[in-house]
């Protein structure tokens, strides 16, 4: 194993460990403490530049803008499902494109629901797109449920 391959499995593994913290303290009821350490599994995932640790990277953006969500932060759950779409999508895993089709599924409610209808179909697209390259059931019923979403916008235009 080379010094950088061991170096990135080191922050990989770091970024599931402080998701898994994120999620753990999320459900001890302690948000702002799981948000700090889901943005430290954002981080850390995104710094190893392996597709597992940019999966714990989308796994927890997915679940920071979740978090945002139910505090009433749509802004920061848009940017935080953006981050989610990214890094699941750079994973290449089928688990990472999963988040990556839910983050996208959940944005383009958002967006729709303020009223931006163009950025919500796109987002709509993507969690498509994802969700059937992921080749997962998981996968294909977000896929599902986007196109559905997507079909009653483009039948309302």
């Amino acid at each position: 194993m080379t010094e950088r391959s061991g170096r990135g499995e080191e922050v990989q593994a770091a970024a599931k460990a402080a998701f898994n913290l994120g999620n753990s303290l999320e459900q001890a009821g302690k948000t702002e403490e799981a948000r700090v350490a889901w943005r430290t599994a954002i981080e850390q995932g995104m710094a190893s530049a392996t597709p597992e640790g940019r999966e714990a990277a989308a796994k927890a953006a997915f679940h920071l803008g979740i978090s945002f969500r139910k505090a009433g932060k749509t802004e920061e759950a848009r940017v935080a499902w953006r981050t989610a779409i990214e890094q699941g999508t750079a994973s290449a895993t089928p688990e990472g494109r999963v988040v990556a089709a839910k983050a996208a599924f959940n944005l383009g409610i958002r967006l729709d629901s303020a009223g931006k209808r163009e950025e919500a179909n796109a987002a709509w697209c993507t969690a498509i797109e994802q969700g059937m390259a992921s080749a997962t059931p998981e996968g294909r019923e977000a896929a599902a449920k986007a196109a559905l979403h997507l079909g009653i916008s483009l039948d309302n235009l």
